[in-house]
């Protein structure tokens, strides 16, 4: 019941529920030990191998010399943990690999676009050479930087284009000083909060037939995949505002919601954020049972499971970033390190 009233469908993720169940169940009776026997030996015989996927990306990441940029956070079980635990098959490895670099080089360009020693014209310049996908572009900008475009060049494709170009925004807000109002905000931070590159690259590395019939349904410009961006960007922007703020990155949906409303405090408008999340998280049900039978089931729950990933994520406070959610520190070591009985 405790775990039940901490973690609500709407930021629970399918296996964590699963090691939940078997701990609640066991040793269990009759029939129902042997069921509860197999589902705890096949969660911790699939540990090995979620190890092996971290170890691969580590790899990787080291081997581009990734992991010696001291602002960058190091994202690779942060990035791999909310994919692992939607899509947790072992014929899915590959992509959770993938997935995991893809998450990754998210996180790396949010912490350069971030740090308050980048030029604004040298992210302008990041910006063309990621839109027109060309490494010549990025001759003469600082070494990160160039190095984070090239392994984004061989590693994924240009998908992030839009990505960027709302970081860019945001980045030209903070510089500027300049705080939009409430949609203006909506309409770039459903961007910047990466739903739509990262629930496609997961829809096309699942290996599942999609149309672009499908697509309309759950891809960029769709409702659902608006809703789950909105659910992901409100969030992030309840649980990181005051850092933000601290750091001079004055646009958030906390901080654009008080400009438009003058004497609104931070928590009223944390309410109204918090009601928008919800009212998106019902209407995000309705629009998945719209999908059912229509688009492939592994295809539009993915993309749904991207909302639930950042409501576990942001659920206390900012889970990406290192040691500030203890609870959330503790699902992750327990999913990859304890046994269950």
């Amino acid at each position: 019941i405790e775990f039940a009233l901490c973690y609500p469908r709407q930021c629970l993720l399918p296996r964590l529920e699963s090691r939940s169940l078997v701990r609640q169940l066991w040793p269990g009776e009759g029939i129902n030990q042997q069921y509860v026997e197999l589902a705890s030996l096949e969660l911790n015989s699939l540990q090995k191998l979620y190890l092996h996927e971290i170890e691969e990306v580590n790899r990787w990441w080291t081997g581009w010399g990734l992991d010696k940029y001291e602002f960058a956070r190091q994202p690779i079980v942060k990035s791999h943990f909310p994919i692992v635990t939607c899509f947790f098959e072992p014929k899915f490895s590959d992509s959770r690999v993938d997935l995991t670099k893809c998450g990754c080089l998210v996180s790396l360009q949010d912490d350069f676009f971030d740090n308050p020693t980048t030029e604004l014209k040298d992210l302008e310049k990041y910006y063309e050479a990621v839109k027109r996908w060309d490494v010549s572009l990025v001759e003469g900008l600082p070494h990160h930087m160039a190095l984070t475009f090239r392994c984004l060049h061989t590693t994924v494709n240009d998908m992030f284009i839009e990505v960027i170009r709302s970081v860019l925004k945001e980045a030209e807000w903070k510089h500027s000083r300049y705080i939009p109002t409430f949609d203006e905000y909506i309409k770039v931070g459903v961007n910047t909060v990466c739903a739509a590159a990262c629930t496609m690259s997961s829809t096309f590395l699942l290996g599942e037939q999609v149309s672009e019939e499908d697509l309309k349904r759950i891809g960029p410009g769709s409702r659902l995949l608006h809703l789950v961006s909105i659910i992901a960007r409100l969030s992030n922007d309840i649980v990181t505002f005051e850092r933000e703020l601290g750091e001079g990155q004055m646009a958030s949906g906390v901080g654009c919601y008080m400009k438009e409303h003058p004497g609104c405090s931070k928590e009223q408008a944390i309410v109204h954020l918090r009601h928008l999340i919800a009212s998106s998280n019902r209407e995000l049900e309705w629009e998945l049972f719209k999908c059912r039978g229509i688009v492939p089931d592994l295809c539009s729950q993915g993309v749904v499971d991207f909302a639930r990933q950042m409501s576990l994520l942001y659920k206390r406070a900012d889970g990406y970033a290192n040691g500030l959610d203890m609870d959330f520190e503790w699902l992750i070591k327990d999913f990859y390190h304890n046994l269950l009985p």
